[in-house]
Parts: structure tokens; sequence; C-alpha cells
């Protein structure tokens, strides 16, 4: 599915709170006991808060409920990366040495990793239309090579039932910005429906694209939010009407434009940059 994000994305589609640590993690102290939790099968970098010595090395020793994880290892780099398979408690002391082998600093870190999977009924409810209601379908479509194109006879969204009621087609039916057409229409779920089905059809020959496809009830309104996978950083913001505010960061993660989806095109409604003067 081509997607209308400069980068790929998550589509969540009620609002709900994921709280997911991972990356790099700082130390303060010296002699520090820092409680943190992390997922199963991170790959978590430690940054070693101790100066090392010149001509000496670092020291890793990882434990696992009480038990040496690994044995200690060394590195020249004052950081180290590790993945972990098991869920429980950890504890992480970091020595430095000088050159000849003497002990010249540590610190002690303790943390807990847990399984952050979730199952999507965790999250997410079954979706089930209630018989005899109105709801609004609302999605994005694209034909490949109709350049100049007012509207899209080829993508097609099909909304069908069992236990009652007929299919109902619905197509692009608002004006196309930057080559994407937006479809809302509403349907009423039948009375003696069992069981719904959505059907993505492409009745040309060409390239068709569906995108950021929402179902809610007509008495209802939705958000919709997309986020890197990556860096979990905000992509874009669907309004109750799917229209998106795009956000976009700089290398250093700083947000430096926000542009808005408009009936109008794609309009930039705040930017910002910033400057480090270096002597």
């Amino acid at each position: 599915m081509k997607e209308r994000y400069l980068y790929p994305k998550i589509l969540i589609l009620i609002t709900f709170l994921l709280f997911y640590q991972s990356g790099m993690s700082q130390f303060n102290s010296f002699a520090e006991s820092y409680f943190a939790n992390f997922c199963l099968k991170d790959n978590i970098q430690f940054d070693a808060p101790l100066s090392g010595v010149q001509g000496g090395y670092y020291e890793w020793e990882f434990f696992y409920a009480n038990s040496p994880l690994i044995p200690a290892y060394q590195t020249q780099v004052p950081y180290t990366n590790y993945q972990f398979l098991n869920n429980g408690s950890y504890y992480l002391n970091i020595r430095t040495y000088t050159q000849n082998g003497t002990l010249n600093n540590s610190v002690y870190w303790s943390f807990y990793v847990s399984d952050c999977s979730l199952d999507p009924e965790q999250c997410i409810e079954s979706f089930s239309p209630i018989p005899g209601e109105t709801y609004v379908l609302s999605a994005w479509v694209k034909e490949g090579n109709s350049i100049g194109a007012l509207t899209y006879d080829d993508p097609e969204i099909q909304v069908s039932f069992s236990g009652g009621g007929s299919t109902q087609s619905f197509k692009g039916n608002k004006e196309i910005i930057d080559g994407w057409q937006r479809v809302e229409q509403e349907f009423l779920v039948p009375a003696g429906a069992s069981d719904i089905s959505i059907t993505l059809k492409n009745n040309g020959s060409g390239e068709v694209f569906f995108d950021d496809i929402r179902i809610h009830p007509f008495k209802a309104t939705m958000k919709s939010f997309v986020y890197d996978p990556i860096n979990l950083r905000l992509l874009a913001e669907l309004d109750e009407r799917n229209y998106a505010t795009f956000y976009e960061y700089d290398e250093e993660g700083a947000l430096i434009r926000i542009e808005k989806e408009t009936e109008r095109g794609r309009k930039t409604i705040q930017e910002s940059s910033s400057n480090i003067h270096k002597e």
C-alpha cells in the first residue's frame, strides 16, 4: 500500500497509550542504584557514566536473578549493547581499570525487564457494529496513472453483510488533494446482519491505492495517530474529517515543520529552525 507519509507508519484507529522504553540509557552518578524498565528483546545501548583511564578499559558484568548472566567482558569504548531474552530483574556492574589492570572506579545499576508485547485484544476490542445503527466509512484512494483526473473510478470499497442487506459500494467523492481522493459516506447496518465484510476492489487494470480506512459510529468522532515504528515520533495526526497534520523533524529529533492537509492542498502552518554557535 502506498502511503501519504514520508516514513513508514503505524495507524492506530483508536486512542490508547503504550508506554515503551528503549534505546540509550544515561547515568548520573558513580555509585547509583538506578531502577528502570525495559522490554523483552530490546537491544539496549548502555553508556558508562564513568570517565575512562587513558590506555585502560571498561568491564561490563550482567546479572540475572542474582546470578551472573554472562562472563564479565572488557571493551575499550564507554558503551555496550545487550538484548534481553528473559523477563525479570537484572543487575549491571560497570568498572573502569587502568592499563595495568588496577580498578579505577565502578557503578552498580539495577533494572527490570518485562514482556511489553500486547495482544491486539488487550488494546482494541473486536469491531462489532450494532445492527440498525448508522456508521461512517472514511478513506483515501488513489489511481497510479491518472494525472489531471477530476475523480477516480477504479478504486472502490465494498461493504457487505451476512444475514441481511445488500452490498454497498463507496468511491471517491471529494476533491483530489496531492493525488489522493477522500471517500466519506454513511451506511446503515441491516437489522438482521451477523457479519460484516470490507473489500478493497480495483475496477481497472492499473494500480490503485487505499489508505487511512476508518469506520466509526455516525454519532461519534474519531482521531487517528501515525507513529514512526523505529523512533516512535508522532508523524501525523488525522482529525475528525480524516485530514492529516504532518510533523517533520531534523536529525536531532527537534520539530522543524508542521503541515496541514486541506481541501486546497497541503499547507505549512508552522516552521522553525535553530543554530548552535560554536566558538
